[in-house]
This record gives structure tokens, sequence and C-alpha cells, in this order.
């Protein structure tokens, strides 16, 4: 059974969700390659877009410096698309026939790292024993 652990960077009209997918068993310690799955709004202004391009590290307000990873849809995943563990910049802009909007809007700042805290532990036995003779010993385990 694949375990997915989910992070979701909610900005303002827009919904960006980050699916890291780890193999059963692997709670603990992730390893890359990470699946994305990018979620989004559509512009509530403007002309309508004819389509959006995805970005990883090239979310200027100026504008991007290079081409994007692909075009996306909402709810589209890319697997295998971060192949390690770092700092990401992720955005979406959209295009239609006048161009790419340079303004990303939001920005998605992503931290992934392949060390994961461990859960809670699952049982706890405290025994006690009194060398020295009798003693009175309270444990509570809620």
């Amino acid at each position: 059974m694949k375990q997915t652990i989910a992070i979701w960077v909610v900005s303002i009209l827009m919904i960006t969700s980050l699916a890291f997918n780890f193999p059963p068993g692997q709670q603990a310690h992730a390893a890359p390659p990470y699946d994305i799955t990018v979620t989004f709004d559509a512009p509530t202004t403007g002309d309508a877009p004819d389509g959006y391009n995805f970005y990883v590290n090239d979310c200027a307000a100026s504008g991007p410096s290079g081409a994007p990873v692909g075009t996306v849809f909402s709810g589209q995943q890319f697997n295998g698309l971060i192949g390690a563990d770092g700092s990401y910049q992720m955005c979406v802009r959209p295009f239609n026939a006048a161009g790419e909007l340079a303004d990303p809007g939001p920005v998605a700042f992503v931290d992934i790292s392949d060390v994961v805290l461990p859960g809670p532990i699952e049982n706890l036995d405290i025994q006690v024993s009194c060398p020295n003779g009798g003693c009175a010993v309270n444990v509570n385990i809620p």
C-alpha cells in the first residue's frame, strides 16, 4: 500500500498542493525523486487564459528567465519532478494570445527533506524496584 504525506500551501487566489509519495513502511525516511501535484484556481480578472505554465525556481515578479517545467492543469501530477532535497520556489503563470503574465502571483516556497520526525512510541512500560525495602510507587501512563 502506497502511503502519501501531503503538504498544502494556501495563497491568495491559489491553492498549491504538493504530494510526496513514500514506499510502504518508509514513513520516517523518504528518498528522491518526489512527485509534485499542482492545484490552483483560475484568475478572476483579465481575459481568459489559454493555458498555464508551471515553473520551479523561476518565479521572479519580473518574469521567467528560462523555460517552464511544462504546461499544467489544476490537479496535475508531475511524477519524479524533484530529484533532490532542498528549497524550491514553485509558481504558475497563465498565458493567452497576448502572452504570458510576468508576475506569477502567489509563489509556494517548499522545503523538502528526506528526514521526517519519527512518530510517537507505541508502548511504554516502567518498572520500579525497591532494593532497600518497601517503597510507594505511582506510575501513571495516560
